[in-house]
């Protein structure tokens, strides 16, 4: 039996906290909470909370923005969208240290995305010596990560065994979290998936009538239109993306980084903090001139942490973001997202508070008598003010 200590923060329902409570009791071992903590995208556990341009994992606390650039329509049923993405969940413990890695191949959790990217899989390798200069190779842990950052786990597990030949080179399964996708892995290592529809969507997108996006000298998406929807250069901490638009031309997209420096104070036992510095995007330019603008956590005394601390929208809005250190049940330190609120013009506010709370449950199971945990609990508040005149309205 689980009992939930009572209580809540909102008045109009309290499904959001309902949710998260409900998700953090899923977690029976150390190991997969950490996963849970590092996850970006849009997990299957995932709760998507509706943040501007984007939502909030209410699950680890990690907001997701997306910045369209534009989607295209191709052979058969798969479009071609293409996206500036940024995920705030950067921070990982990497050989006893935190590293802004934890979103690959990200300018500070920045990266473009296409629905033509093949994503990565990645599996752990375990090594043990059976006879002399013989061993045993064994790889399971099968991971897809998909272009976003949402990663799909297959229990496979193949083996190489030098002493005795008997090698289990092959093997297949559905993905844990009931998403339908399905993994072949031939050759100890080489992995293919396909999505429940028929499509192929690793190593390269390909759907089931053989449709298929390829990649010119450039680096460049090409669909299976054979054109070329985005073209891609740079200039310094300039990058334009010139998109193709509806009169047969292209329309200009302006991305501007810049450096942050970042000071770490998580402050977790055993962990050395960083110190050090690395890119992300500082402006979006439009076609149509107007523009997006960020700024972040930025310093180089300790507690700063390179995270988005604001983002001014095109229609001259404001957003802005506060952060807190929390600790989960299992002792996992992160920073998870504390407050957004948003300003937009001069007549109208917006806020939207997220606050973190521990609490209790109190767990009983048959001959293990009762153990209280502390594990999070997320509680989300939300007001919306808008002035009409002399009248103020609160939701």
């Amino acid at each position: 039996m689980v009992r939930l200590l009572s209580g809540c923060f909102i008045r109009h329902g309290c499904l959001p906290a309902i949710a998260a409570a409900v998700f953090l009791l899923s977690f029976p071992t150390q190991g997969s909470a950490q996963t849970y903590l590092n996850a970006t995208g849009l997990p299957t556990f995932g709760t998507p909370y509706p943040i501007e341009n984007g939502y909030l994992n209410l699950a680890n606390g990690n907001p997701h923005l997306e910045f369209d650039l534009g989607t295209f329509p191709q052979r058969g049923r798969r479009s071609l969208s293409v996206k500036l993405v940024y995920d705030g969940r950067i921070w990982q413990v990497v050989n006893g240290a935190w590293q802004p890695t934890n979103v690959a191949n990200s300018q500070g959790g920045w990266r473009l995305v296409t629905t033509a990217d093949p994503g990565a899989v990645t599996e752990s390798l375990s090594t043990s010596t059976c006879n002399p200069g013989q061993v045993i190779n064994t790889w399971q842990a099968f991971i897809w990560t998909d272009p976003i950052g949402t990663q799909r786990v297959f229990p496979i597990t193949t083996m190489q065994n030098q002493c005795t030949g008997a090698n289990t080179s092959s093997g297949d399964a559905y993905a844990q979290d009931s998403s339908g996708f399905h993994m072949y892995v031939t050759n100890f290592t080489s992995a293919t998936v396909f999505a429940k529809d028929g499509t192929q969507v690793y190593p390269t997108v390909q759907d089931s009538n053989g449709n298929f996006f390829s990649i010119d000298a450039n680096g460049n998406t090409v669909d299976t239109l054979n054109r070329t929807p985005v073209t891609k250069t740079v200039n310094g901490n300039t990058t334009f993306y010139d998109v193709l638009n509806s009169q047969g031309s292209t329309s200009r997209y302006t991305v501007t980084t810049t450096t942050v420096s970042a000071n770490t104070s998580f402050g977790q036992t055993g962990v050395t903090e960083y110190s050090g510095s690395f890119t992300v995007v500082q402006s979006i330019g439009l076609p149509d001139g107007t523009s997006y603008s960020f700024t972040y956590d930025s310093g180089s005394t300790p507690g700063f942490y390179g995270l988005l601390a604001s983002m001014t929208l095109r229609t001259g809005g404001l957003v802005t973001y506060t952060w807190t250190k929390f600790s989960d049940g299992y002792g996992n330190i992160n920073r998870w997202l504390k407050t957004q609120k948003k300003v937009r013009n001069l007549d109208f506010q917006s806020q939207h508070r997220y606050h973190l709370r521990a609490r209790h449950y109190r767990m009983s199971a048959a001959g293990l008598g009762h153990q209280t945990q502390r594990r999070p609990s997320l509680v989300y508040l939300h007001a919306e003010q808008w002035r009409v005149g002399c009248q103020d309205k609160v939701l």
